[in-house]
């Protein structure tokens, strides 16, 4: 017996094969610390007893982190993929990451900024008792994946804007030094109108570096390869994210990988966690043509270049920055933003307007969805199917096909057939693709249907008796595959009436009392072809019997083994 304070949504979730988790926070962040140790010798009334202060011991210590590159193997995955194209109009670029702590080892704010992460809590009710749910305030991350597209740079590749093996010390304002290897301290290589992640150190109410001399960084120095990028102020203004935004854009997730596969002579962890960075940006989708763009130097819109970059302490230049800082006086009108770049990758996004909304909308009442939906209200309403998109031209006479059912409203679906190879060769059930669509059809549907010869039919209506789904199975030879649509809606209609007690109850009895008649019949039957004189003084001896319904029965039944016991010769 389940305990009764636990929730059916509590059992399920153990029958999961993901779990979403808010963040998973390090122990400490990546940067410079210090422990400083002292001891007091104190009365039990509070006075001290020893003569003066003793001894403080400090140790400083710093704990390093990614800043300018991660390791190749840090990435798991990113979506769209790489080099992709396809229908990605309406997904956020994201990457997903090993370590699932990375996101969070350092952080966008200014220094001693950050608010403190509080633990929060609230009161709900199950089990006829109440619980108290505690959970954390939402943490930003440091990390970003920025959206680009020609367009946003005026039809110029985004590659362009990035900057391969340049150095930590581009990205320290020109007005510091720098700390280098061996004790050496070259000059800063950022500009005055660019902004980068050490640019906070020019804030109002922010301290100067010590001797006016950037640390890049614990394990770092001025000499540290990276790959940055330089995105123009008036583009990154529209495509940067908020505090808010950061807190949103990272989480955790847990999954489990039973049924990953995994190379000959490997071993994986039955759950693993993995960490996610998300985009805030849709990309940019290609305009639907007939034919592939020509090849040209510019790219065509819908080429996209995703970049997972850093936003360490740019609070002051992210969405919603103060109108008093030294970026928004000079950097945010003309000037550029100069960010670490962590991995980058390109997809193509086509225009997938076949099943967007706003496109099956105007396809209502027979419209052209590419047309200006101006024209005289259509008589006949019906639901029309979008236009598919094409790239190329002419269709053969395969495409054309295909294009044509999906305009009827077909898809193609993945089927395993119920039986086998019928040629015998393998037992196994067989993995085909059919056609199938749902009960709306876009176009006229005839009230009678033509089915195969042979069927059984009834007398009266002449209609045949469907006993199962693989009647109503049809076979287009245009195409070699199996129109699925009427046998899935007879094993829907037929799941559904089992599924309801009321009905499956009667259905039962109808069919018992049924078979129980035709039985009834077919005895007769017998009765009458051996002993045709006596039948009827049978049922006159049945019927003026006034003994019990069992008695009765018992007769019956003795008169039937007597037909069916074998005679002697």
């Amino acid at each position: 017996m389940a305990d009764s304070t636990t929730r059916p949504s509590d059992v399920q979730l153990f029958a999961k094969k993901a779990s979403f988790i808010q963040h998973s926070l390090p122990g400490l962040e990546a940067g410079v610390y210090q422990i400083e140790v002292k001891q007091e010798l104190n009365k039990s009334d509070g006075s001290s007893i020893s003569e003066g202060p003793l001894p403080t011991i400090s140790k400083r210590f710093g704990v390093v982190g990614p800043k300018y590159a991660i390791p190749t193997d840090a990435v798991q995955s990113e979506y769209p993929p790489r080099a992709a194209a396809g229908g990605f109009s309406n997904s956020l670029a994201h990457v997903v990451l090993n370590k699932v702590k990375l996101p969070w080892i350092r952080s966008p704010y200014l220094p001693g900024n950050e608010p403190a992460i509080e633990e929060r809590q609230y009161t709900t009710s199950y089990g006829g008792k109440e619980h108290n749910i505690a959970y954390d305030d939402d943490k930003a991350t440091w990390l970003a994946v920025l959206t680009i597209s020609p367009s946003d740079i005026k039809g110029a590749n985004p590659t362009s804007l990035i900057t391969q093996n340049g150095s930590a010390l581009e990205l320290i304002p020109d007005k510091w030094k720098a700390k280098g290897a061996n004790g050496t301290t070259p000059q800063g290589q950022l500009p005055k109108n660019g902004y980068s992640i050490f640019s906070y150190t020019l804030e109002p109410g922010q301290p100067a570096p010590q001797a006016d001399t950037v640390d890049p960084g614990v394990g770092y120095n001025a000499e540290t390869t990276c790959n940055f990028i330089d995105i123009p102020a008036s583009v990154f203004n529209r495509i940067c994210p908020s505090i808010d935004d950061l807190k949103m854009m990272a989480h955790v997730r847990a999954v489990e990988t039973d049924a990953k596969p995994i190379a000959d002579g490997a071993t994986s962890e039955m759950q693993q966690s993995f960490s996610l960075v998300v985009g805030n940006r849709l990309p940019e989708t290609m305009e639907a043509t007939q034919t592939p763009p020509a090849p040209q130097e510019q790219p065509a819109g819908g080429n996209n270049m995703a970049v997972l970059v850093s936003l360490e302490h740019l609070e002051n230049a992210l969405r919603g920055h103060p109108s008093d800082g030294y970026y928004a006086k000079n950097v945010a009108t003309s000037g550029f933003v100069r960010l670490p770049v962590l991995h980058q990758w390109q997809f193509v996004s086509w225009p997938d307007t076949s099943y967007n909304f706003v496109h099956m909308l105007k396809a209502l009442n027979g419209r052209d969805p590419d047309g200006p939906n101006s024209g005289e209200k259509v008589p006949t309403p019906q639901f029309r199917s979008p236009h598919q998109p094409n790239y190329q031209a002419p269709l053969t006479e395969q495409q054309a096909i295909v294009s044509d059912m999906l305009q009827l409203g077909y898809s193609p679906m993945n089927q395993l057939t119920r039986v086998p190879d019928i040629n015998g060769k393998t037992t196994q059930p067989i993995q085909t693709v059919s056609w199938y669509r749902g009960p709306f059809a876009p176009f006229p549907v005839a009230n009678k249907q033509q089915f195969l010869s042979g069927s059984a039919a009834t007398p009266s209506a002449q209609q045949p008796l469907i006993y199962s789904a693989d009647q109503l199975l049809r076979f287009d030879p245009n195409v070699g595959l199996y129109d699925t649509s009427y046998a899935a809606a007879w094993q829907i209609g037929q799941l559904i009436s089992l599924q309801d007690k009321s009905f499956s109850t009667e259905l039962y009895r109808w069919k018992k009392s049924t078979n129980q008649t035709y039985r009834m019949m077919l005895e007769d039957a017998v009765l009458q072809d051996s002993l045709p004189g006596m039948m009827s003084s049978f049922r006159t001896a049945v019927a003026s019997n006034n003994a019990s319904p069992t008695r009765n029965k018992a007769l019956y039944k003795g008169v039937m083994n007597f037909i069916a016991t074998p005679k002697a010769d």
